[in-house]
């Protein structure tokens, strides 16, 4: 982007009173340009999973921009043109109780290997006339022609071949018409600290925010006046300690701009009329001009109709209709957060030997931890449409140290951790080191670690619509919500591609996708170390370690046919 100022204004003020009262204030204004996502290159995506590959709009009618929005939105046009013919099919067999199979009808009609021939059929011809098909409608009930008349189009584009297993996406939004790259960021804290002694001390925190940004995770989301606060109660002695904060946080008005650019195009024209339109001109053009019109000229006269009305950027029916998306809630099908989570938490940690005065024998320290999330994104973000979900999570923990021997050439330290959270059972994680001191300045150092991390709060609980699909939880209750148990599986990508690649309507290419039970991350740590000054003049630090980790998480994209269409 083109060179634009930046400015960080900032102010500080501190006062103490007699060594026992301080306080202090703290301003900053930081503003400036963000930088600007203007990488058009193509990508190839189904779910979460993408790659980079050749091809623009005007080569590749599938054209999927790295930072276009609204493009994510594409239908295989042999896949669309069998999902309307089937319904189109089911539907007069219903009409007719069963006595007309259309598609077989026009099968025989319009010549298809292995099926026999109505009288008058035509064979073969590979750009039926719009007199021969008009004379196939004919031939049928007066009440089915209008229903059969549509399905035309879908059907002769299918059986003769016309689409070449391309993909259409819909025509997108570049970033840049999209978001608001001009970034502000404001903070302010204020503390008291009161000392009542030399060894105890009380104070009380703020700390505020608001910004304007683009963030960049799953998708690209405009940050607009985010706000958050912190506050903080602390109190400190010699030998403990007690802290208790809350965080807040508003999403103000930031939305998601992939959803903005999709749901552009679904205001001006809903993709359910969009990609008929478009995929039914392309097959007419192909049959009405045969071998004389290019592919690409088909599709760009097949865009051309199909975005007839779209919203331009930079018009005032453009700006309006975005304003309305990007006030309105993500689940309501606008690009609106609506997130105002909350953290609590309190920490209490002391030495025990010293305030149980056995501090000669053996040091120990301990402490334990409470922690509430409450999520609040009224379903914008998190799978709480109903009520807030709160997530408590409790830790305690003891540490013992004690040297032996002469000098204390030995030192051993051993603790362990105990940690329970909402939807996952407790976990306990020991530690042991031990340094052993070979002379003077050198020292041999053996230790075994263990950890763990419960999935976050997005992990378990994220229930988000992006433009490459919907991010769902780990957690069991997602496989009900969503029928990926029950009527509508879910199949892994790489099968889904296989099944697009192959013959349409063969379902035995698709792999189901298997649901595990999560649990959290555990790595195991086993290390020996050595350190040593030698003439006072070489420093040697070595050492050896070995981790394993299991149980690691990773996201996996499954592809779910919606009730109305095909996969």
């Amino acid at each position: 982007r083109n060179a634009a100022p930046y400015y960080d204004w900032a102010f500080r003020y501190a006062k103490s009173y007699k060594d026992k009262l301080a306080f202090k204030v703290a301003f900053q204004l930081v503003k400036g340009s963000d930088w600007e996502a203007e990488d058009y290159r193509n990508k190839q995506q189904i779910g979460i999973l993408s790659k980079v590959v050749g091809g623009n709009r005007q080569n590749d009618p599938g054209y999927n921009g790295i930072n276009v929005y609204g493009d994510e939105t594409s239908a295989d046009m042999a896949g669309f043109s069998y999902y309307v013919q089937d319904q189109t099919r089911r539907g007069v067999l219903a009409a007719t109780g069963g006595l007309l199979d259309v598609v077989n009808a026009a099968n025989a009609y319009f010549g298809v290997p292995g099926n026999p021939a109505l009288p008058g059929a035509i064979g073969m011809n590979p750009y039926p006339t719009t007199a021969q098909i008009a004379g196939f409608i004919g031939a049928l009930p007066a009440p089915l022609q209008a229903t059969v008349q549509q399905m035309m189009p879908f059907y002769i584009g299918l059986n003769r071949g016309y689409f070449n297993k391309a993909t259409v996406s819909r025509t997108g939004y570049n970033e840049e018409n999209l978001v608001d790259y001009n970034t502000l960021n404001v903070k302010g804290t204020a503390a008291v600290h009161y000392k009542f002694s030399d060894r105890f001390e009380v104070s009380v925190a703020t700390y505020l925010g608001s910004g304007t940004t683009v963030y960049t995770g799953a998708d690209r989301y405009s940050l607009r006046n985010l706000k958050i606060g912190q506050h903080k109660f602390e109190a400190k002695a010699k030998n403990w300690m007690f802290r208790a904060y809350t965080t807040q946080e508003n999403a103000g008005e930031a939305y998601n701009a992939s959803a903005l650019g999709a749901y552009l195009n679904e205001a001006y024209r809903p993709s359910s009329v969009w990609f008929p339109t478009y995929i039914g001109t392309f097959s007419e053009g192909r049959r009405l001009n045969g071998s004389a019109a290019s592919d690409m000229t088909l599709h760009a006269a097949a865009r051309a109709s199909a975005d007839i009305g779209r919203y331009i950027p930079g018009t005032r029916s453009f700006d309006s209709v975005a304003a309305i998306i990007k006030k309105t809630p993500i689940r309501k099908g606008g690009a609106l957060f609506l997130d105002r989570s909350d953290l609590y938490s309190t920490e209490v940690q002391g030495n025990l030997s010293e305030l149980m005065k056995f501090s000669k024998f053996v040091e120990v320290i301990g402490g334990a931890s409470w922690k509430q999330w409450v999520m609040n994104s009224q379903g914008t973000i998190f799978a709480d449409t109903a009520n807030r979900i709160r997530v408590n999570e409790y830790g305690l923990f003891l540490q013992a140290k004690k040297a032996f021997g002469k000098n204390e050439r030995f030192t051993i330290t051993a603790s362990g951790r105990y940690d329970k959270q909402t939807n996952f059972n407790g976990r306990f994680t020991p530690r042991i080191t031990g340094v052993l001191k070979t002379a003077k300045t050198q020292f041999l150092r053996l230790s075994y670690q263990s950890a763990y991390r419960f999935p976050s709060n997005q992990n378990q609980y994220i229930s988000l619509v992006t433009g490459s699909g919907v991010l769902m939880g780990c957690l069991p209750g997602f496989q009900s919500y969503y029928r990926l148990n029950s009527t509508l599986p879910g199949y892994t990508a790489a099968s889904v591609l296989a099944y697009r690649s192959g013959n349409l309507g063969d379902s035995s290419r698709l792999v189901r996708a298997s649901y595990n039970d999560v649990t959290p991350e555990k790595v195991y740590s086993y290390e020996v170390g050595y350190k040593a000054v030698i003439a006072d003049r070489l420093l040697i630090d070595a050492y050896y370690y070995y981790s394993k980790y299991q149980d690691f998480l990773v996201s996996a994209a499954v592809v779910q046919r919606s009730e109305e269409a095909h996969v």
